[in-house]
C-alpha cells in the first residue's frame, strides 16, 4: 500500500518539510521513521490560488457526488482529486485535467483502490457555493 499527501494549499516542498518536522516529532517511536507518506507534486496540474471558485472544481466534485454518493468539501476534495488526475496516464496534461468529463473519474485509476483522507468537514460547502454562485457557476 502506497500512502500519498497532496499538496493542495503550498508546494510539494513545503509539505515535505511539515511532513519532515512530523517526523521529527514522531522520533523514538515504533512508527516515526515509516510513517511519512510520499508528496504527490502539483507540477502537472494547473497552478491555483487557494480556495478560488474554479469550473473545473464544481465539476469534479459533482463527478465525485454522482459516483460515489458521498458529500466531499469543494474546497480541498477538488484540488487533491485534480492533482492525483494530472498524474494518471489517460490525463497527462492539465489540459486534460481542465476539460474533464466529470463521468471520466470512474477511469482514473482502473483496477486500483483509493481511500481518500480528508480531516475537515463540509460546514464550508454552503459559502463556497455562494461564491460560485456570484461569480456566475452556479444558477
Amino acid at each position: 500500500m502506497e500512502v500519498l499527501a497532496v499538496p493542495c494549499v503550498s508546494s510539494a516542498d513545503h509539505l515535505r518539510e511539515q511532513m519532515q518536522k512530523l517526523r521529527l516529532l514522531c522520533r523514538g517511536t515504533d512508527q516515526g521513521e515509516n510513517l511519512m507518506p510520499n508528496v504527490m507534486s502539483a507540477d502537472l496540474a494547473p497552478q491555483r490560488r487557494f480556495a478560488t471558485p474554479v469550473s473545473t472544481h464544481l465539476d469534479i466534485w459533482r463527478a465525485l457526488h454522482d459516483q460515489t454518493g458521498v458529500l466531499f468539501d469543494l474546497i480541498y476534495a477538488p484540488r487533491t482529486f485534480e492533482i492525483i488526475l494530472s498524474h494518471c496516464s489517460q490525463f497527462t496534461t492539465s489540459e486534460h485535467v481542465s476539460k474533464l468529463n466529470p463521468k471520466a473519474l470512474q477511469y482514473w485509476l482502473p483496477g486500483e483502490n483509493v481511500l481518500y483522507y480528508h480531516c475537515g468537514g463540509v460546514e464550508g460547502n454552503e459559502s463556497q457555493l455562494r461564491r460560485y454562485k456570484s461569480k456566475g457557476m452556479l444558477v
